[in-house]
C-alpha cells in the first residue's frame, strides 16, 4: 500500500459506499414502526463492527437553529450478502456488499412532537418539521473517525 492510500485510510477515505435498498417511503404518521434496508458496499475489504438506523424529526426554531428529536433507533446485529444472515461483526470483501435491516419501531409520533405542536402530517408540514432517516455504519477500519452515514429525507403522510 502506498503513502497516499495509507493517508486516505487514516482519514476515513475506505471506498465505502451505502445506498438503502429499500426504505418504507412515504411513511405513515400514525405507523409505530419505519423500516429500511442498508446496503453497504466495499471497494477495499472492511469490517462492519455495528450499524445503527434512527428516524427523527428536524426543524429550525424561531432563533434559526436546527433542532432534532429523535423518534426512534434500531441496532442492526446481523447481515447478509444475499443468503442467511450472520452476526456482526462481518467482514465484506473488496468488491462486495452486505445489507443490514432495520426495524425502528414502539414510535409514537403525536406523543414525542407534541413539544412542537405536531399531531398530523398537515400539522409537520405547516411547522416547518421534516423527517429522516439515516443508516450509519460502524467501520473497523476508520477506527471510529469516519464512519459513514447515510441520510434519506421521509415523506410522512
Amino acid at each position: 500500500m502506498g503513502f497516499f492510500d495509507k493517508m486516505k485510510k487514516m482519514v476515513g477515505k475506505t471506498g465505502v459506499e451505502l445506498d438503502y435498498k429499500w426504505i418504507e417511503n412515504p411513511f405513515t404518521f400514525t405507523d409505530p414502526m419505519i423500516k429500511a434496508t442498508l446496503r453497504i458496499k466495499a471497494e477495499d475489504e472492511i469490517t462492519i463492527l455495528e450499524s445503527t438506523g434512527s428516524f427523527y424529526a428536524r426543524r429550525e426554531n424561531d432563533d434559526g437553529m436546527e433542532e432534532e428529536i429523535l423518534l426512534g433507533e434500531d441496532t442492526c446485529t446481523s447481515m447478509s450478502d444475499g443468503g442467511d444472515y450472520k452476526d456482526l461483526p462481518q467482514t465484506i470483501k473488496a468488491g462486495g456488499a452486505q445489507t443490514c435491516a432495520f426495524f425502528v419501531g414502539d414510535m409514537d409520533l403525536i406523543e414525542s412532537l407534541k413539544d412542537w405542536g405536531v399531531d398530523s402530517p398537515e400539522s409537520a408540514k405547516i411547522k416547518g418539521v421534516k423527517f429522516f432517516f439515516k443508516g450509519e455504519v460502524d467501520v473497523k477500519e476508520t477506527v471510529g473517525l469516519f464512519d459513514p452515514s447515510l441520510e434519506q429525507e421521509i415523506t410522512v403522510r
